[in-house]
């Protein structure tokens, strides 16, 4: 680069004059907005595997007394209160909720620490009730709750939060593993409520949930957006009349997951037509979801229908909506799927880690319409992701369908 000066002057001298203009600074010696605003964008909301040494903020007030100063007196850093389970001492969670000030719409987390080691389940429950002891005084100030721990026999119950004077945005009580064996016995005094607007549960909180209501203990949470079910085993067992009968009169609910219940209970009940426009459903036996799948009434509003290793009966029908998404099916899957998904009629198809029967897949649905008469799929987007390297007949596809729109990501 060539550096031009005015006529007479030495062109190196500009250069160095150029130079001593320039104030070099390290992010400490920034002024105090222009570092809050920096930090600002650190803040994030913690994983289920987060590393407690790099969580901002509670790690960045132990930087210098600098930064402790500009981030204790700003509530803006402290809309969640974070609290790690096994390594944030109980005094410190107290300084977070003196830090908050008056802020509203707090967001409670209490985390397990992998990849460091989890205290032994009655030490973290014994921590976790410590915990909620402390943030009971706040729960009015509560916007949602999320308590991911290592044990279900951890969690506390979902009745620790009911009668919380507020609509919560979400509420998550989820384990890495189920070991809980019993439903509390106590009997509540009527009338409590729960109110959110998303809830994710393991099947005893579920069940637990669902006593109360019969009983007429609980007011029914009709409000709810989003539910995910997880972990319900035949030690506990729900009614599949009552279950769909409950999704049906949720009128706002528009997602709905069923995660690993391998259990419920025979039913003779009838179909029941639900408002979601969401299903996944993931790890479950055939039995359960060929239950969920002809129990359940699909207005036209469903949009996609998510299966994660789900079994199907090669008789199962799947119903008809815009997209089905297939995740971690092998080899062993394609004797029992290929003909359920053969005979959908959808637009949208999204194979996710489904290396092994890929083109079987396609093959199939291809003679299925080709023995029917038709010479055309109405499949119209075909996303093929993480399936190794699969080589799709493309151009052969194309010979039976509306030219799809193909997407293939290794």
């Amino acid at each position: 680069m060539t550096i031009v000066g005015t006529q007479g002057e030495n062109p190196t001298e500009s250069r160095d004059s150029l130079k001593s203009q320039i104030s070099f600074q390290t992010i400490q010696d920034l002024p105090s907005e222009i570092l809050h605003e920096i930090l600002s964008h650190i803040v994030e909301e913690p994983t289920v595997n987060q590393n407690p040494l790099t969580f901002f903020p509670n790690e960045g007030v132990k930087v210098c007394h600098r930064w402790k100063d500009l981030i204790t007196q700003s509530t803006s850093f402290w809309s969640q209160i974070v609290y790690f389970v096994g390594w944030t001492p109980l005094k410190e969670l107290a300084f977070y909720l003196e830090w908050a000030g008056s802020k509203q719409d707090l967001r409670f987390f209490i985390m397990r620490t992998l990849p460091y080691p989890t205290p032994e389940a009655c030490r973290e429950k014994q921590e976790t009730c410590a915990v909620l002891n402390t943030l009971k005084p706040f729960f009015s100030r509560a916007q949602s709750f999320h308590i991911h721990l290592r044990a279900s026999s951890s969690l506390p119950s979902i009745r620790v939060l009911y009668n919380i004077p507020r609509e919560l945005s979400s509420i998550q009580l989820t384990s890495a593993f189920h070991d809980r064996l019993d439903l509390p016995t106590e009997h509540l005094q009527p009338k409590v409520y729960l109110r959110t607007r998303s809830l994710s549960v393991n099947g005893h909180d579920f069940a637990e949930l669902r006593k109360d209501m019969e009983r007429h203990v609980l007011a029914p949470t009709y409000n709810l957006q989003e539910l995910t079910i997880t972990n319900l085993h035949q030690r506990v067992g729900i009614d599949l009349h009552d279950t769909m009968r409950y999704f049906s009169a949720c009128n706002q609910l528009r997602y709905l997951r069923i995660v690993d219940i391998a259990f419920i209970s025979p039913s003779m009940g009838g179909i029941h037509t639900v408002h979601i426009t969401r299903l996944d459903l993931t790890d479950l036996t055939s039995i359960v979801t060929n239950a969920f799948l002809t129990s359940l009434a699909f207005p036209p509003l469903l949009e996609e229908l998510r299966l994660v290793r789900c079994e199907l009966y090669p008789q199962t029908l799947l119903p008809i909506f815009p997209r089905l998404i297939l995740e971690g099916y092998g080899a062993s899957s394609a004797v029992y799927l290929l003909r359920p998904v053969s005979h959908w009629e959808g637009e949208q198809l999204t194979l996710i880690e489904c290396p092994f029967f890929v083109n079987e897949i396609l093959s199939k649905k291809e003679r299925s319409f080709r023995d029917r008469g038709t010479c055309c799929l109405k499949l119209k987007c075909l996303s093929i992701l993480d399936c190794g390297d699969v080589k799709v007949e493309v151009e052969k596809l194309k010979l039976y369908s509306n030219s799809p729109h193909i997407n293939i990501a290794h």
